[in-house]
């Protein structure tokens, strides 16, 4: 029971490294494609403008 209960610990563990690496990972995705969208809607303006 003990192994069950070691792996059961370590199938968490890494579940949770997992789990925050992706929301680390997303958070600078959406920013970057904020930066980018934001860019866009810039050079667009200045197009129409023009």
């Amino acid at each position: 029971m003990s192994k069950i209960s070691d792996l059961a610990k370590t199938f968490e563990q890494t579940s949770r490294t997992e789990a925050a690496s992706i929301e680390q990972q997303t958070k600078a995705d959406l920013e970057t494609l904020r930066k980018n969208i934001n860019e866009a809607l810039k050079q667009s303006e200045q197009k129409i403008t023009a």
